[in-house]
């Protein structure tokens, strides 16, 4: 009898021993298949970065090159292609220039209040406008043609949009003052799939292959599903969240309007560490080789360690830094608004130089930099600059 539970006893523990072996085996696989997505994923990343590269330096000054007189700007940027800059108005137009020269090409008619940057493909356009209505206001989404300014389809919204519009492939993604999130199909403005955040989003979404990342006015940062909008998973920031994402490999770093940057876990959102500047930080930290560049509200630009937040160096500037930084290679282009003046820095934190480009007045919109030119859109127009 003894000898029969015995036996019975080995059998129940080489069975557990055997469903165990297969357990590990099974989770030994399902790491494996994770780590290779996640390696291929890394790469496909990787490959479009360096496609969308436009420097591999950046010149160490601009020269005046053209002015565009108007008192009709905006904060919004300049749209820049090879040969054609787009300049969106205060009273709703869209005005088109010859790239080397500044020679006006054509205008649009004013569509509304024109509410996020200027978005486009090969062809077309695509303008994010509020219009006031006898009952209060609508969204509009108007898309022109490239060449000729011509209207090719316009599509209404109960709500206009409240951030910038992300264009990729033949999506529109963006938030909406009615609280939602969209994907919209980009040849007619039908919606794909909506979700709702909760709050008002004002930050740029960062889309990747399979994600799409977006911080609202709550704090709340979600990851969600390019394909159905699903959320994956939502992190709560202390303070509201107004600029961008920026990821690198399995990593996630935002700045929230009390200070605060942090880094998460790009598959869980779980928060890795967290560190606190002087003021808001509302522009897109910038990871930069091993460094983490961010800049405040403080008018300091810092470098962080980006593996353990550590800081490793920061530098004052004259005036408020709430623009993306311009990041190449090894240097950074740094735009204070409200400033005439722009600063080069290295990797190290070292100041390269700073120069005022001829008839700048006030820059009140990020700086748009293409193939070696850089256009300002300042409180007196728009001036075009090209590489000293």
């Amino acid at each position: 009898m003894k000898n029969l539970v015995l036996s019975k006893y080995s059998k129940l523990i080489s069975l557990s021993l055997i469903c165990l072996f297969l357990f590990n085996i099974d989770v030994f696989a399902q790491r494996k298949k994770q780590e290779k997505e996640r390696r291929e994923r890394q790469k496909r990343e990787k490959v479009k970065k360096n496609a969308m590269a436009k420097l591999d330096g950046l010149p160490s000054a601009f020269v005046f090159e053209w002015q565009f007189a108007s008192r009709n700007t905006t904060k919004l940027p300049a749209l820049a292609s090879s040969d054609t800059v787009y300049l969106p108005l205060d009273d709703g137009r869209v005005i088109a220039l010859e790239a080397q020269t500044g020679q006006l090409r054509w205008e649009t008619q004013p569509g509304g209040k024109i509410v996020s940057p200027l978005i486009a493909n090969d062809e077309q356009i695509y303008i994010s406008s509020r219009l006031e209505t006898e009952t209060g206001s609508e969204g509009v989404l108007r898309v022109i043609n490239k060449r000729s300014g011509l209207t090719s389809w316009t599509k209404k919204f109960t709500q206009a949009f409240s951030n910038p519009l992300t264009l990729i492939d033949q999506t529109i993604y963006g938030a909406s003052l009615d609280n939602n999130f969209y994907s919209l199909d980009s040849k007619s403005g039908n919606i794909n799939w909506s979700i709702s955040l909760g709050s008002v989003a004002k930050a740029k979404p960062l889309v990747t292959d399979e994600e799409i990342f977006i911080g609202t006015e709550a704090g709340l940062i979600y990851s969600l599903s390019r394909n159905d909008g699903k959320e994956i998973w939502q992190f709560q920031a202390q303070g509201p969240l107004r600029a961008s994402v920026s990821i690198e490999g399995d990593e996630v770093f935002l700045g929230d309007s009390l200070g605060h940057v942090y880094c998460l876990d790009r598959d869980t959102g779980k928060l890795i560490w967290t560190i606190r500047t002087g003021a808001a930080v509302e522009s897109a930290p910038q990871v930069f080789g091993k460094l983490l560049v961010v800049t405040s509200f403080d008018n300091f630009v810092y470098g962080f360690n980006a593996k353990n937040g550590d800081t490793v160096w920061k530098v004052r500037l004259n005036g408020r830094l709430s623009f993306d930084p311009i990041v190449s290679s090894n240097q950074l282009l740094i735009t204070p608004q409200s400033s005439d003046k722009l600063f080069l820095l290295s990797s190290t934190g070292k100041a390269l130089g700073q120069f005022q480009i001829e008839n700048t007045n006030i820059i009140i919109a990020p700086p748009t930099l293409e193939a070696n030119g850089l256009f300002l859109v300042t409180d007196e127009g728009l001036v075009a600059a090209r590489a000293k």
